[in-house]
């Protein structure tokens, strides 16, 4: 998961317009009050009473008059960072007025002359703003009221900052009025999405701008796009939470007569942060943004008193992830009889040449986390780091391990050694999934955000922790292997091409090389063949059902016994990190040209191939 874990103690930086607001008021029949509100304000008032122990920082411009003092009191009163209020003179806050009909709001806005349009216009105040950040949380509202230029500074930043380790969380709360067109809308969120963590549309919404009517096909598109948790919102319907390979519908509960529904989709996607903050997984994230949105529901204003919104909040969860867990040889290794354990001792059972037995490189954990136990049907005790695989998307989690891995390679390009490491990576993983498929019909919970890693004393992958033993794997390839694919290769190619600098076609070429070679020993025994070839579509199709552009689709050759094999520049061997072929393109020679690859050639009949492998 990529729960906001980079920068542990750097703020939550909500970055927007807080404006002022009239509306209905309890003191008389007709009577309003004033008080101050906008999206983003909104959830960094929610994520302050749910996530007490985390810093909240607003960003944002305002005027220098006494209403933007006010404002300014107002935020610091709610423990709110106000440091990055930047106060522009001669301008001042916008303003808005909400009118109620049996509890739907209508909004009437002057925002003509708000400071906050100009929030972006320094470059070097919003990195400052950003800076450290652990999460930083941005809204379509936000971009919307920016000028083009300032938008792109905008994203600018934000892309910097999830360089520099925060997880990006992005909520469009469309609002047509506020844009030149649906294109210039659509263009600025699908900029957002790729830079986002998180990603909170209402499906509604982006249907308005032309996007999928289906939550489902809404959360795969934003996952392709780079997103790693995706929640669709759609109104009184049960939201869709697609995140660690799962996708899920996560009912409202039960029906509420409401007061005022101003800000409930604000303090849902606070309340979703907040519990991921808290170590809640997706799903329970969702449940309780369900439960917290429905107490705003039943309050005027946009504001909920922070008792209010605390009071269907679970409390944080128990966590155990992230960095320095003790070594695994201080815990033993037992065997239990439960019924999942049971079912992966099986796999320690399994014999065919040239495959090692699954549970060579996996153990279970026996319920105490990742610094716990393990049970295994062999010792690995031998791991000197064991971390959750989720805290392989923090930039500096990444870069230790792969730093680790470079000693060994002294001198070798950091493309290189990224893509050796991918390559042990695979061999430990792809080959004890795809036999749990195909020889066992066990489908092993290897996504992402729920399964851990142990690495030896140069980061070299031995083994993974599961959480279970596994359950029946789905019929259908692409449903069977979409939390390994898509749950779990996907975001990491993604990271590891980011800060490891080796192309994402090399590094899922190491993947399609390894799952083609144990498709094919296992095509091999007539017992699995049937089903082993069904899983070859995984590798011959261009794309998945979904529409996901299919990245193991034709990386594969399988070199005959003459083929070419050159040895290493000053006499040194060649160890093959990558094996496959590249028709000497244009955009191939230049895939080739940035990886430290050494070219070898043959001439096949009619086609010319160059063949590349890594010198380690």
């Amino acid at each position: 998961m990529p729960v906001p874990p980079a920068r542990g103690d750097g703020p939550l930086v909500f970055v927007g317009e807080c404006m002022a607001e009239v509306a209905p008021s309890d003191a008389a029949p007709g009577a309003y009050g004033l008080g101050f509100a906008g999206d983003a304000f909104n959830a960094a008032w929610a994520c302050r009473a749910l996530a007490p122990d985390a810093p909240v920082r607003f960003l944002s411009a305002i005027g220098n008059d006494r209403i933007s003092a006010e404002l300014t009191a107002f935020v610091a009163g709610a423990g709110i960072d106000t440091a990055f209020l930047r106060a522009i003179p001669g301008r001042s806050i916008g303003l808005y007025l909400v009118m109620l009909d049996a509890g739907e709001r209508s909004f009437s806005y002057w925002r003509g002359q708000s400071a906050a349009r100009s929030l972006a216009d320094d470059p070097a105040v919003l990195a400052a703003g950003l800076a450290g950040a652990r999460l930083v949380h941005v809204t379509g509202i936000t971009l919307a009221i920016l000028d083009p230029d300032g938008r792109d500074r905008l994203l600018a930043a934000l892309a910097a900052a999830r360089e520099a380790g925060a997880c990006i969380v992005f909520d469009p709360n469309h609002r047509p009025r506020l844009w030149d067109s649906p294109a210039t809308a659509a263009a600025s969120y699908a900029r957002a999405y790729a830079l986002a963590d998180f990603a909170l549309p209402t499906l509604d919404d982006e249907a308005l701008l032309g996007g999928p009517a289906d939550a489902h096909e809404l959360a795969v598109r934003l996952l392709a796009a780079g997103c790693t948790e995706v929640v669709v919102k759609d109104g009184s319907r049960p939201c869709l939470v697609a995140a660690n390979g799962d996708r899920t519908l996560v009912p409202v509960g039960a029906a509420v007569t409401p007061v005022d529904t101003t800000g409930a989709g604000d303090a849902f996607g606070a309340a979703y942060v907040a519990a991921r903050l808290g170590g809640h997984a997706p799903v329970d994230a969702a449940a309780a943004a369900h439960r917290v949105a429905a107490a705003v529901v039943g309050c005027r204003g946009a504001l909920a008193p922070p008792d209010v919104l605390r009071a269907p909040f679970p409390p944080p969860a128990e966590v155990r992830r992230r960095l320095n867990f003790p070594a695994a040889g201080s815990s033993s290794l037992r065997m239990t009889k439960d019924p999942a354990w049971t079912a992966f001792s099986a796999l320690a059972q399994f014999r065919v040449d040239g495959l090692r037995p699954p549970t060579d490189s996996l153990c279970l954990d026996d319920g105490t986390g990742l610094s716990g136990g393990l049970r295994g049907a062999h010792d690995l005790s031998g791991a000197s780091w064991r971390i959750a695989g989720a805290a392989l998307r923090d930039r500096r989690t990444l870069e230790a391990v792969l730093a680790g891995s470079g000693e060994a390679h002294a001198g070798a390009p950091a493309r290189a050694v990224t893509s050796r490491w991918m390559r042990d990576y695979v061999e430990k993983l792809v080959p004890a999934v795809v036999i749990a498929d195909v020889a066992f019909g066990l489908a092993l919970p290897v996504a992402l955000g729920e399964i851990g890693l142990l690495l030896d004393a140069r980061a070299v992958p031995t083994g993974f922790v599961l959480a279970h033993g596994g359950e029946a794997a789905a019929a259908d390839p692409f449903d069977a292997f979409f939390p390994l694919l898509r749950g779990h290769l996907d975001p990491l190619v993604t990271v590891l091409a980011r800060h490891g600098r080796a192309p994402p076609r090399v590094l899922w070429s190491e993947v399609a090389v390894r799952l083609d070679a144990v498709l094919g020993a296992l095509e091999a025994v007539p017992a699995h063949a049937d089903r082993a070839r069904d899983r070859r579509h995984l590798l011959l199709r261009r794309q998945w059902p979904d529409g996901w552009r299919n990245r193991l689709f034709d990386p594969v050759v399988r070199l005959s016994a003459g083929a070419p094999a050159a040895a290493a520049p000053g006499g040194g061997s060649a160890a093959s990190a990558t094996s496959f072929p590249a028709p000497r393109t244009a955009r191939n020679a230049r895939i080739c040209a940035a990886a430290p690859l050494r070219r070898t050639s043959d001439r096949g009949p009619g086609i010319k191939l160059d063949y590349f492998s890594h010198v380690l």
